[in-house]
């Protein structure tokens, strides 16, 4: 009982914070913006996305599960403090999805098709993985965002987004 009360005035804080900034209606700046606010993201092609940060272990590790959905160009972006390989499954993601795997810098490095509940393991080919896009299936190809285009993401939409969500990009 006791780490209940104190943790609830600052979760009563939080909620009332984000009540007010949503009664509001402003959009920058985004400070203390969570899991669930959707950020901009440009290529450097011009295509456009509106993602979800998954930054912690837990919003890494629950991911897109139990999503309902997602909308023409909305998706996740995942962020890792260091590159290596990356490995994914659709464990609870009912809609079948493609991720990107980005490197340090930005630049897509593959794409790889991921179908619906597959519980198998899809893993990047490359190790200098840092950032990973799930979007809905054929968003790449659709938007020209490709390896063989020299794709890459806006670092500044990026860093941006993860200040706003408290991080350090």
């Amino acid at each position: 009982m006791r780490l209940r009360r104190k943790f609830l005035p600052a979760g009563a804080a939080a909620l009332g914070a984000l009540a007010l900034l949503c009664a509001c209606g402003e959009a920058e700046p985004r400070e203390h913006a969570d899991a669930e606010t959707r950020f901009p993201l440009r290529f450097d092609n011009g295509a456009r996305a509106e993602v979800r940060l998954a930054i912690t272990e837990i919003e890494r590790t629950r991911g897109l599960m139990g999503c309902r959905g997602l909308a023409d160009g909305e998706g996740m972006l995942f962020v890792y403090p260091v590159a290596e390989t990356r490995a994914f499954w659709m464990k609870n993601v009912p809609v079948n999805l493609d991720i990107g795997f980005f490197d340090p810098a930005g630049r897509l490095l593959e794409v790889r098709a991921m179908a619906a509940h597959d519980l198998r393991t899809t893993y990047s080919d490359s190790d200098d993985v840092q950032y990973c896009l799930e979007m809905r299936e054929g968003w790449f190809e659709a938007n020209g965002v490709l390896p063989e285009n020299e794709s890459a993401l806006n670092r500044d939409d990026l860093d941006a987004a993860v200040r706003a969500r408290g991080f350090r990009p």
